[in-house]
């Protein structure tokens, strides 16, 4: 099965009332996009028997003009965008995206929006093995008793859609019908889908036009089924509010996976993970931690309360915290120990390394079984540039370091407390740079 992916994104989200795009606010650490885009180009390895040819995205002139929308789909090879320049409605804009795809080798096309970013993998499996049916297209419902505006199947009596009623019009549906709900994905074949949406865009005169084209229309005069997900996967992104009940849900999602692999949460709803964070068996997650994208953590560690990694590696049996921040490009090695109010950015740390308490160590390589004192600070920025730092293996530094970068300090040294340190440490050697202490007797006049 050769197919295409569009994916609508051309939404401007007023409703956000933000000036970034609606499709680049961010779940888990990532854009909305992102999630679509990922969940989408994971067919092919759930599916070997289908090839996934490409992924056009319908953008908005407000998107393609953003750098990070750029830098996204930079990570992609076969990713293709069109502008999609004047809003009719949703039938317009996949009509605008067959446009990449005329000359594919795809003969199914699946369209995905990208504000409704919680679909799941397995309901992608799904619909592509219904399509097998030899159906002209599956769409996606779900349940819903509430009193949302949606808009809902009508089935024939083969149970087959028959059409999809706007919600405005849900009164003329069957009764019996009322609550399965238009989710808005659907797998079609490309030639039907073609062949429908020229009649109904072709010809557009787009300074006279007015309508809007539904994409729903699809529906009427084809042979068409439906898959059935679950409401939260059919969660649409139109507003702050929206946004915090997708992350509330995608945040479940990532506690459940933690736990099932063996990591322990002790306050879950607490814990807040990227969607690409990876941790190990038999560690502990304390209350109020935040962890943010590209971060994997060993098994057997412990991460204390208030706590904030974000692009990290952490080895085995490490604790962290609590009040620790690990910004990116931190590599952290086994049997660490980084304490309550430590910053580590850009560093990496051998095994056995300790610094328990109040420290700044950034832009620096840390050997094995070395000792950072409390209040330590590692100067790596000279008002311009930043600046590298390599401590060897065994060394102890004292409290109330300071350490101007660049500089090297050797194996097995050690630095008294309170020293700045502005020259290159050899091995095992001893460096003390303080100013000296003055002693002056203390008038015995009392002042007027």
């Amino acid at each position: 099965m050769n197919l295409s992916v569009i994916l609508l994104a051309a939404g401007h989200g007023t409703r956000m009332r933000s000036v970034m795009p609606k499709v680049l606010h961010k779940i888990a650490g990532f854009s909305m996009l992102e999630h679509v885009i990922s969940i989408a180009s994971s067919i092919p390895d759930n599916m070997p028997q289908v090839k996934l040819n490409e992924i056009v995205i319908v953008t908005s002139e407000q998107l393609e003009k953003h750098q990070e929308f750029k830098k996204i789909i930079e990570n992609y090879e076969n990713i293709k965008t069109i502008e999609q320049k004047y809003k009719f409605g949703t039938g317009h804009a996949v009509y605008t995206g067959l446009g990449m795809l005329k000359k594919s080798k795809s003969d199914i096309i699946l369209i995905m929006y990208c504000d409704v970013p919680l679909i799941t993998i397995e309901s992608l499996i799904k619909l592509i093995k219904e399509k097998e049916h030899e159906y002209d297209l599956v769409g996606t419902a779900f349940e819903h008793h509430g009193c949302k505006p949606y808009g809902r199947f009508e089935l024939d009596d083969n149970g087959d859609v028959k059409k999809v009623v706007e919600a405005s019009d849900v009164d003329q549906l069957n009764p019996m019908m009322t609550n399965l709900c238009n989710a808005g994905m659907l797998l079609a074949d490309k030639k039907f889908l073609i062949d429908f949406l020229d009649k109904k865009c072709k010809g557009i005169n787009c300074k006279t036009f007015d309508k809007e084209i539904y994409l729903t229309d699809v529906f009427e005069n084809s042979k068409s089924t439906y898959i059935e997900i679950s409401e939260e996967e059919a969660v649409g992104v139109n507003n702050r509010t929206e946004l915090s009940t997708a992350e509330a849900i995608f945040q479940k999602r990532l506690r459940d996976k933690m736990m099932k692999r063996g990591v322990t949460l002790i306050s879950p709803e607490t814990v807040f993970f990227a969607a690409d964070t990876i941790i190990n068996h038999d560690t502990i997650i304390h209350p109020y931690v935040n962890i943010g994208p590209g971060v994997e953590i060993d098994y057997g560690c412990e991460i204390k309360s208030f706590c904030d990694i974000d692009g990290a590696t952490i080895g085995k049996e490490t604790v962290i915290g609590p009040f620790a921040r690990i910004r990116p490009n931190s590599q952290i090695e086994n049997n660490c120990k980084i304490g309550n109010f430590v910053e580590v950015k850009n560093a990496y740390f051998g095994p056995g390394v300790k610094s328990s308490h109040l420290a700044y160590l950034g832009d620096v390589h840390i050997g094995p079984n070395s000792n950072i004192g409390a209040g330590v600070i590692v100067c790596n920025y000279d008002g311009l540039n930043k600046h590298h730092t390599i401590i060897g293996a065994e060394v102890h530094i004292g409290a109330n370091a300071s350490i101007i970068s660049p500089r090297y300090i050797g194996d097995s040294s050690k630095i008294g407390a309170g020293s700045v340190i502005t020259e290159d440490v050899m091995d095992g050697h001893t460096a003390i740079a303080r100013a000296p202490q003055i002693m002056k007797k203390r008038s015995n006049k009392i002042p007027s």
